[in-house]
């Protein structure tokens, strides 16, 4: 044995032999609990016994700010190492799926953080904090798995470079901060990425991944003093380190002058952006700062997207503050087609934002910024794993409790605080800005010092917390005997499941459906940006009054098209849930089809396709889905290509959209599903009042999509200019979700390409070879046909396409002649057990699967059903059904990426 494995060996008994003591609790606000162990590890607890599932959240308080030169990237890499496992769990990415379990780590500039979402249980818990006690002291931090992480992390690199928008928000970030790590990528730069060495890594993680430097958090189902129990006995045994970290003292001076930054690329929009340097996201002026963004900038209130979307100038504007332990900044970016005027959105973008003295914010403004943000509050209480990421943010800033203190601080600000801020930091010698270009005195802006926030926070309590849901069994033969049914007098079906949930919150589906091939032919793009201006605005109110609307409600509306289908999800409270209904009937039965609206839509269906079509992504999946159209140009269900669609932009008029409303829309065909604290029988009359009497004009007939088979071929499309590659597979099989052979090939499907990374693609591509950051594959079967779709996809670098080919049909070839492991079998089948459980678990996604029930005239046996034949199969049933489906050459293969220029590039070398 070596040295330094008989050293391990001994720490893992010295550690052992640690005293533990319990948890000491600290402080609790809002039924919020801190509690703290003797080795300085933060403990916090939300319990919430109405989900049946819990939240585990690990934070480290370490991020790109704390790497030193030549080590960018680190914190992050490390993060992707922390998943290659520990003696004792030497394969973690499998154990998570096993264990059906929703996990992912996030590295960002101030933390480290890794989370599992999974059923509640009592196994479930300990065998979680089991697992991140284990892998905060004794990951591998390995050399072999380093290289092989490297090449991943420096695709998912390649990924972002694809993005001009990305990459200009890099460089003008570099150029901002020419001191601080603020400046540098979290991702890092390629050439430290590709060469750091692995004692230096190894040195970061014994210095960083210590309890003292860590706060855990638990959101869900579970009882606080087993909980409680439990991180005793994994994290309690972990001593508390020696050593002391050192202190970061880089303080970004203050800019003295205007920067300007220019990115020249391929591609079809512009894009502008500006910074401004603001103080850390726990100072008091952050707050205000919070809703001059904004008023500045949301859709559709904001001053800039009046003055710049809605004048035709721009195509869309978007804003955030970055709320950092050390100051931060303000990010606003303006996007444009490539003939737009960069010079004129330049200069409405910084007049708009440096004019405040010239035109103050007002109070009506301030209302509406406030009204925003005290909605998403109320939204994230509402939800345990949501309040559990909060609650990390505020601490990753210094304190957990500057949530809520931020939370009370929004009643005392009025619109000269904002004004007051807006002027502090919002002017020209604080100001860097880039633009992306498809082919006299200085003035300093002292920025304030982060606050104490142990004396600014003292002795707070904050306020009475949210009232807890009701403890919810989501099984599928319990959800079917809660759910009440009923069909109104025009056909329109209801599904209702009414419970008590956390905050009183509401989540529904109305989905529209209305004609039939015929009558639809050469209606594609008409219905679709008819579904798409129904939020823009109706005779009574326009669409920034809809938003205000929502606002006051506390409710969220989002309405999509799809040919002939048309879906509103809202989420809403108990008391606004009728009001909301009514505003739902409003914007489908009297949209007003603005002129202005029209011509903003146009200008950034244009942009986004104009996009999407010199993206690896978007060629590859354009020609997927013409190569396996089987309809003629103008059939509903046929799929335009790009070129197509804009041609079909050109020709169509406001009037075309009227008469499409006019013409089809009724609720005779609709569905309507609802999950959540609701009184069932008064949404029942409710429904039947607005929707009863409403009937579509036209005949209707579902349209269907029956097999049919298709040619394989494998096409290779060029993407100048674009370092990361998309490849997709495909292949159509007679098989739908009614077909003896779908559990079979479902199990097989997630074994191939399922789970998190620990598929058999994902195994091979990812953790071995190390070419790709996603990838995976999945089974698309039809409910009422017996049709379906095995897919696969993954992205790499261009010059990696052959190995990716290579590796997919090796793969593919294994299965079709090995088969799977039982133990693989039986992963699989729990996993896909405790994901549709947790599925369920959501009401948002129960609420879209009750309405997709009384679609297909089917109810939640069809689960329950289901799940026991996947429990029953054996890995020979599913061997022979994927032979009896599958072939070696029957897929067919689509590569996008710039592989011209690595050829090119080959040579030259």
């Amino acid at each position: 044995m070596k040295f330094s494995q008989r050293l391990l060996a001994l720490c893992f008994v010295f550690v052992a032999a640690i005293s533990v003591s319990a948890p000491v609790k600290v402080t609790e606000v809002e039924g919020v609990a801190e509690y703290r162990l003797d080795n300085g590890l933060k403990v916090l607890l939300v319990p919430d016994p109405g989900r049946p599932t819990i939240t585990l959240n690990v934070t480290y308080f370490v991020g790109s700010r704390h790497e030193n030169y030549g080590e960018t990237g680190m914190a992050h890499l490390l993060e992707h190492l922390l998943f290659k496992g520990t003696p004792k769990h030497p394969n973690i990415p499998q154990e998570l799926s096993r264990r059906g379990m929703s996990p992912n780590g996030a590295t960002g500039n101030d933390y480290t953080s890794y989370y599992e979402t999974f059923a509640a249980s009592d196994e479930y818990l300990d065998w979680a904090l089991g697992m991140e006690a284990d892998r905060m002291v004794n990951s591998f931090v390995a050399e072999k798995d380093l290289r092989s992480e490297m090449t991943v992390v420096r695709n998912e690199m390649e990924r972002g470079e694809n993005s001009a928008a990305n990459v200009l928000r890099e460089k003008v970030l570099a150029s901002a901060y020419q001191w601080h790590n603020y400046g540098r990528s979290v991702i890092g730069a390629r050439s430290d990425v590709e060469n750091v060495r692995i004692a230096n890594l190894q040195a970061f993680y014994r210095l960083y991944y210590q309890p003292d430097n860590a706060m855990l958090v638990l959101a869900g189902k579970f009882e606080p003093k087993r909980a409680l129990e439990l991180v005793e006995r994994h994290f309690g045994a972990i001593a508390k380190p020696a050593r002391i970290l050192p202190p970061l003292y880089t303080v970004e001076p203050p800019q003295e002058g205007a920067r300007t930054v220019r990115l020249e690329r391929l591609g079809e929009n512009r894009i502008l952006d500006v910074v401004y340097h603001l103080p850390s996201g726990s100072h008091s002026d952050f707050v205000a700062l919070e809703l001059f963004t904004l008023v500045m900038a949301d859709t559709p209130s904001g001053r800039l997207h009046k003055s710049l979307v809605q004048t035709g100038k721009a195509t869309a504007v978007g804003a955030w503050n970055a709320d950092l332990f050390d100051p931060g900044y303000a990010f606003y970016s303006v996007h444009m087609r490539k003939n737009d005027s960069p010079q004129e959105v330049r200069r409405v973008l910084i007049d708009t934002l440096e004019g405040v003295a010239r035109q103050p914010v007002t109070k009506e403004e301030v209302e509406t910024a406030r009204r925003a943000v005290q909605s998403a509050i109320e939204k994230t209480l509402n939800d345990p794993a949501s309040l559990a990421r909060a609650l990390t943010n505020a601490a990753v800033l210094g304190d957990w409790r500057l949530f809520f203190w931020q939370r009370d601080q929004l009643a005392r600000i009025d619109a000269d605080e904002v004004n007051r801020v807006a002027s502090r930091y919002f002017r020209a010698a604080n100001r860097t800005l880039g633009e992306f270009a498809p082919v006299s005195e200085p003035t300093r802006v002292e920025i304030p010092a982060t606050p104490d926030l142990a004396r600014q926070l003292k002795g707070y309590a904050g306020k009475p917390g949210v009232a807890a849901g009701e403890a919810f069994d989501p099984s599928p033969l319990s959800i079917e005997a809660r759910t009440q049914k009923a069909t109104l007098a025009n056909g329109m079906q209801l599904a209702l499941l009414p419970k008590k949930t956390r905050g009183q919150t509401v989540r529904a589906v109305l989905t529209l459906e209305f004609g039939n091939a015929q009558n639809l032919f050469g209606q594609s793009q008409t219905a679709a940006l008819t579904g798409a201006m129904l939020m823009r605005g109706t005779r009574q109110h326009d669409r920034e009054a809809l938003a205000r609307e929502l606002d006051r409600l506390r409710s969220q509306l989002q309405v999509s098209a799809d040919g002939p289908l048309v879906t509103v999800t809202v989420e809403s409270v108990r008391e606004s849930l009728p009001a909301t209904l009514r505003l739902v009937r409003e914007i489908l039965r009297e949209p007003a089809f603005p002129g202005n609206e029209f011509e903003q839509l146009l200008k950034q269906t244009r942009a986004g396709i104009e996009a999407a079509r010199i993206e690896p992504a978007g060629k590859a999946g354009e020609a997927l889905a013409q190569h396996f159209n089987r309809y003629p140009k103008g059939d509903i269900r046929y799929h335009a290509s790009f070129e197509e669609q804009l041609q079909a932009l050109d020709a169509i008029r406001l009037e075309n959209l009227r008469r499409f409303h006019a013409g089809f829309y009724g609720a005779d065909h609709a569905r309507f599903a609802a999950v959540g604290d609701f009184d069932a029988p008064a949404v029942r009359q409710l429904m039947a009042e607005l929707f009863g009497d409403w009937k579509s004009p036209v005949a209707w007939q579902r349209l269907t999509l029956p097999f049919k088979r298709v040619a394989p071929v494998v096409r290779q499309l060029e993407t100048p200019d674009k370092q990361n590659a998309v490849f997709h597979a495909a292949l159509r099989i007679p098989v739908g979700e009614a077909h003896p052979d779908y559990p079979a090939l479902l199990v097989a499907s997630h074994i191939f390409g399922g789970g998190f990374i620990s598929s058999r693609l994902a195994n091979r591509l990812r953790q071995q070879e190390g070419l790709s950051y996603s990838v995976g594959a999945d089974l698309n079967a039809s409910r009422e046909e017996n049709s379906g779709v095995l897919a696969a996809y993954a992205i790499y670098a261009p010059q990696f396409r052959a190995r990716v080919e290579q590796a997919f049909r090796e793969e593919l070839a294994r299965v079709l002649r090995d088969g799977f492991t039982a133990q693989e079998v039986k992963d699989a089948q729990n996993a896909l057990r405790q994901s549709g459980e947790m599925a369920r678990s959501r009401d948002a996604n129960l609420a879209r699967m009750l309405a997709s029930d009384l679609y297909y005239g089917q109810d939640q046996s069809r689960i329950a059903a289901l799940e026991e034949k996947l429990a029953r199969l054996a890995p020979g049933e599913i061997h022979a059904a994927l032979k009896r489906h599958i072939s070696q050459d029957a897929f067919s293969l689509f590569f996008a990426g710039d592989f011209a220029a690595k050829k090119a590039a080959g040579k030259t070398k």
